[in-house]
């Protein structure tokens, strides 16, 4: 398991960023965080008018939108059944997309979610990768 170390930031502000540099076999970097009420607490990426920019990349990325752009099959709209994108052995419409393109569900396996979910799902990613990867596609 790696070693976490608290390096100081460069200004004693309170709202300077702090980092932890994690050391383990072959990986290490830096996360910055942010001192609150005397603890500190992961960074985690908002955009400048306090939303989160995994919200926004969301409603970036409807899910007619986010099928088109992964270049699935078929044409899709805000609410339909279609043939699943997770299973080659689908052969009745059995995913959905319902909540004006912003939900769906696979009837089969019970898989459902968002635009996020639906791309990590797709893309089998997890953790980070699909994050910044989904962000980049959202245009952020």
């Amino acid at each position: 398991m790696g070693e976490a170390i608290t390096l100081p930031s460069s200004s004693s502000q309170r709202s300077a960023p702090r980092f932890l540099f994690f050391a383990g076999k072959g990986a290490s970097f830096l996360m910055p965080i942010y001192a609150q009420n005397g603890g500190f607490k992961k960074y985690r990426p908002y955009q400048k008018d306090g939303t989160s920019a995994l919200k926004e990349a969301i409603a970036r990325l409807p899910i007619p939108v986010l099928w088109r752009k992964l270049g699935l099959p078929g044409e899709i709209r805000d609410c339909c059944s279609v043939h699943s994108p997770l299973r080659d052995d689908d052969r009745n419409p059995s995913f959905s997309i319902f909540a004006a393109g912003t939900k769906w569900k696979d009837h089969a396996t019970g898989e459902h979610g968002d635009s996020f979910d639906l791309f990590k799902a797709v893309r089998r990613l997890e953790g980070k990768t699909a994050y910044h990867q989904f962000l980049h596609l959202a245009g952020l």
